[in-house]
């Protein structure tokens, strides 16, 4: 996290930007890497091992603290009502393989800060606050994203969840096993609401000199996968009329996503992953596998472009010889957030004497799940260069602060 000078608020501060500083570092010597990132995996070792550590400051705090059967971490410190339904915090603590130390973490962490906060100016809520993990929202080694959110909010089947496997073979149910018996601890209740706090993960902020955000809604997420199958062959002997060749195909899909993006300025389309096989230098390509992440605002156009581009593929493969196979992974629609918690979080914004707006998020978060369970909204604050997903990801300890404080005010005034 960066040094920077922090811009005197209208109030006093609630959080300890020194404490909020160390638990950043402390949380982030698990899975670093020598470029100053992170690489921990959702149910890697690492992710295991900064878990436990996130329960073992629970329980030096004597918070209650359970852990449901997809790995999800609930740590609670009660309020004055022991009926009231709980008002969640949190985000996830897995990263991108080379990803960087605050996308999720440092919503998680500002969550755990929150509950000390409490703690140490003996604020009695009336409702409990609740920090949450959620496991494996980067999808990274595991499809879909947003797993462990999606199943607690009835969104995706524990089973289909359970059953997903890495490129080694290894499913979640095996992973989970291998770290503890779940379900755990104390079974957790039900949300009255749902607020993360999360890096934005774009330029608007940092260029717009704002240090925070209330977060209006989500962008449409489709994930899909195109499997191009030709014929292996030899790259010497074969002639390109005689050639079924995976990758050619494929490539001219990717630059039609590329296109379609030109066309359409609120649309992106990422080509996140592609497989080669049988992968030699002098072997004609056989397979071609492409993993898309499809984004749009709107849900016509989301859909509208998904079966655009598989038409592409399907038509590109059928000109060449070659056969497609389409698996979609995810389909979500665009959503909005909570009215009355972006008034709470704007409203904070105020008090605190911050230079803050509302933005749209580009990027999925756990918050889309819960947002179908229960009244949800999101907090941004910049990140440098709008750098996310690498090693080079940082804030600076003003956003840093600035996002914590607005969380904290949000926390009470919904815990109220």
């Amino acid at each position: 996290m960066s040094d920077s000078p922090l811009t005197p608020m209208s109030v006093d501060h609630h959080v300890d930007i020194h404490r909020l500083r160390a638990l950043i570092n402390e949380f982030s010597s698990f899975g670093s890497t020598p470029a100053g990132g992170l690489n921990r995996t959702a149910l890697s070792t690492d992710d295991f091992a900064v878990r436990d550590h996130l329960l073992s400051i629970a329980q030096r705090h004597s918070w209650e603290w359970g852990i449901d059967e997809m790995g999800n971490i609930f740590i609670t410190r009660w309020g004055s009502d022991p009926q009231a339904a709980p008002v969640f915090i949190g985000s996830h603590l897995d990263s991108q393989p080379g990803g960087g130390r605050f996308d999720g973490s440092y919503g998680v962490i500002a969550g755990l800060l929150v509950l000390e906060t409490l703690e140490m100016r003996g604020i009695v809520t009336r409702r409990p606050v609740t920090v949450v993990d959620w496991t494996n929202e980067e999808g990274a080694v595991f499809s879909p994203s947003m797993m462990g959110s999606a199943v607690y909010a009835g969104q995706l089947a524990s089973s289909a969840a359970k059953n997903a496997v890495n490129g080694d073979g290894l499913s979640v149910a095996e992973a989970l096993a291998s770290w503890r018996k779940l379900p755990s601890g104390a079974e957790p209740r039900a949300p009255h609401s749902y607020v993360e706090l999360h890096i934005e993960q774009g330029p608007i902020l940092e260029s717009r000199g704002q240090v925070v955000a209330a977060v209006r809604g989500v962008q449409g997420i489709s994930q899909f996968d195109l499997i191009f199958s030709g014929q292996a062959a030899h790259a010497g002997t074969t002639p390109v009329e005689l050639r079924r060749d995976a990758l050619v195909v494929a490539s001219r899909v990717v630059i039609a996503a590329d296109q379609a993006m030109r066309e359409d300025a609120k649309l992106r389309v990422t080509v996140g992953d592609l497989s080669v096989r049988p992968g030699a230098r002098n072997v004609v390509p056989a397979q071609a596998s492409l993993h898309i992440d499809l984004r749009h605002p709107d849900r016509r156009a989301q859909r509208q472009w998904v079966d655009t581009l598989v038409e592409r593929a399907r038509k590109e493969a059928e000109q060449s010889g070659v056969t497609v196979d389409v698996h979609h992974v995810l389909d979500q629609a665009p959503l909005s957030f909570d009215e009355s918690i972006i008034e709470i979080i704007q409203r904070a914004i105020d008090h605190l004497g911050l230079s803050g707006t509302v933005l749209d998020s580009g990027a999925g978060h756990d918050a889309m799940q819960i947002s179908s369970i229960a009244p949800t909204g999101m907090i941004f604050i910049p990140c440098v260069g709008g750098i996310s997903h690498a090693e080079a990801e940082d804030i600076t300890d003003e956003w840093a602060h600035a996002g914590a404080e607005v969380l904290f005010e949000t926390v009470v005034e919904l815990a109220r």
